[in-house]
């Protein structure tokens, strides 16, 4: 699970700043928490703000870090850095997750000099019931420095794949000890928490802005099918059921270039064969969408083969089909989220986090969803965060306050993070209101002298 996550000079984000999963004082609603000795977490985070002050940039910063760590750096990363100083461009850019894996907890981060396109440090510690750290490993390239402690140092093999990157500044430890170490992993057990670190970022972390054109999917399992009709049906669509066809290939080439698609199906056999190495449980069904078009992508592991299938659309009382561009901007929009609502249900650890998760939805049916979801995770260790200006979401009868946040920008563009919590409000008052006038934060001030 995830604890905090914390970044700075990216984006508009300018000094540190921590996003955090951590319950606060709220005894309300406890099922929203996953309690442990270590921590309480909490489930769920609706974060709001104005439009420009930095909600998405949120995500971004998240999904930017987990790119780095599965797939490196890229040439167009220089200019990400925060642009609101033209010194930053020599500061560097920070990133750290605090992590709940299975009974322990673990800090992972690294600082790259974006325009530079260099990792500066990378560090991994292990968080002690008493909030203390113990340092597990230290890299800094530009120092020629890979200092290892505990477990890790008393591994001769460890040793020697931390001396070969000891100045490597374009790859991060972690990425480079996930790299073809199955074997090296099954005989030292007590290691794999680093694959288990690793995996996390690849597998659970599960990020989705409202126009992602890939992303895993349950979608192949056909018990899974039948959930999501069921979801459907009860948020009057009109859609009596939804049905698997299938297909070939050759239609990626109708609707995407065809280097992009030879290239998107080399990688996907790799990543998939990977994350089924890594998680088992993980049937191989990947998403591929466009505005007109959603593909599902199956790995079949006895062949290595890949099957296409696509949506059909059963509408009541309508005797035809339709196709997936023929359906609204909210059931589409469903379609891309409602793994979230399958994964609690199933009691899976999954991270998800959504980019405006009401694009293209009426307002009850973003209330809708959320209730859907927050009724199946008690026993669950799932989270999900998503970004929103849905107001009907801001009610303490259905969230807790450390569930509602806020992202406000300072007078020279930062953003910064803020909590419902902090205002000790009472946990039957109308605080929709009370934000709209601007009583809390994270709504848009307009200039009336312009």
């Amino acid at each position: 699970m995830l604890i905090e996550f914390s970044v700075s000079n990216f984006l508009s984000f300018n000094d540190r700043q921590t996003f955090s999963m951590r319950s606060g004082n709220v005894r309300l609603k406890m099922n929203h928490v996953s309690r442990s000795r270590k921590c309480n977490l909490l489930k769920f985070a609706a974060v709001y703000g104005a439009n420009g002050a930095g909600k998405s940039n949120l995500v971004t910063a998240m999904k930017f870090a987990r790119r780095v760590i599965c797939d490196g750096l890229k040439s167009g990363d220089r200019s990400k850095y925060c642009r609101i100083h033209p010194e930053n461009s020599d500061r560097n850019t920070t990133f750290e997750f605090q992590l709940k894996l299975g009974n322990k907890m673990y800090a992972y981060g690294f600082e790259v000099l974006l325009s530079k396109e260099s990792i500066r440090k990378e560090w991994l510690s292990e968080i002690q019931a008493n909030g203390e750290t113990k340092e597990l490993f230290v890299r800094e390239p530009a120092e020629k420095i890979s200092r290892l402690e505990s477990v890790l140092a008393r591994n001769a093999s460890i040793k020697v794949f931390a001396e070969s990157m000891a100045s490597n500044d374009t790859v991060l430890f972690l990425t480079e000890m996930s790299r073809n170490k199955s074997d090296f992993f099954a005989s030292n057990e007590n290691l794999q928490f680093l694959q288990s670190l690793y995996t996390w970022f690849k597998g659970t972390l599960a990020i989705n802005y409202p126009d992602s054109n890939s992303s895993p999917t349950n979608f192949t399992n056909a018990t899974n099918l039948s959930k999501i009709n069921s979801f459907l049906s009860r948020m009057d669509l009109g859609i009596s059921e939804v049905k698997l066809v299938e297909g070939s290939l050759d239609e990626l080439h109708h609707y995407f270039p065809s280097k992009m698609v030879d290239e998107f199906i080399e990688q996907f056999k790799k990543d998939v064969s990977e994350i089924m190495k890594q998680c088992p449980e993980f049937d191989g069904g990947f998403i591929l969408r466009g505005f007109r078009n959603f593909f599902i992508l199956s790995y079949i592991k006895e062949t290595g083969d890949i099957r296409l299938e696509k949506l059909e659309f059963l509408h009541t009382n309508i005797d035809t089909t339709f196709e997936y561009h023929e359906e609204s901007d909210g059931t589409r929009r469903l379609l891309d989220i409602v793994e979230v609502l399958i994964t609690a249900e199933l009691g899976g650890e999954k991270v998800y986090v959504l980019d405006e998760i009401d694009s293209g939805l009426h307002p009850l049916l973003t209330l809708k969803f959320v209730e859907e979801y927050l009724n199946v995770i008690e026993n669950t260790e799932i989270q999900l965060i998503v970004t929103t200006h849905e107001s009907k979401l801001m009610d303490l009868s259905l969230l807790r306050a450390d569930e509602i946040r806020f992202v406000t920008k300072d007078e020279y563009g930062s953003s910064e993070f803020d909590t419902l919590d902090k205002y000790n409000e009472r946990f039957d008052k109308k605080v929709v209101k009370a934000y709209l006038n601007g009583e809390y934060a994270g709504i848009p001030k307009f200039d009336k002298s312009a």
